[in-house]
């Protein structure tokens, strides 16, 4: 039998109903995180254009699941934490306080 280590981010996903991602979550992710558009862009392997559309989408991210795999992946591994909403609370981001900035290093 083979194990593969699987990361405790993608271990979470995989376990967990994930919550919808929204344009107003991934643009408070990246604004903690002191990121720039296009260092997101970079880091993720995502498209410029392709995000800054993303991150004015109102409501529920819409788009290709790849994309939009990427880049929970990007911010959870990092320490973001993505809060559903519910009827009196707009869906939010939490950043882990010992996130990572490595990223910056990339």
């Amino acid at each position: 039998m083979v194990f593969t280590q699987v990361p405790v981010c993608q271990q979470w996903l995989m376990e967990q109903k994930v919550p919808m991602l929204t344009g107003m979550q991934i643009r408070m992710a990246r604004a903690a995180m002191r990121l720039r558009v296009d260092d997101v862009a970079r880091m993720a392997g995502l498209p410029w254009a392709r995000l800054q559309h993303l991150e004015r989408q109102d409501g529920p991210l819409t788009g290709d699941d790849a994309t939009l795999a990427a880049l929970r992946s990007f911010y959870c591994e990092r320490g973001a934490i993505f809060v559903d909403g519910h009827a009196d609370v707009l869906p939010s981001v939490q950043v882990r306080a010992d996130w990572s900035d490595k990223a910056d290093q990339s």
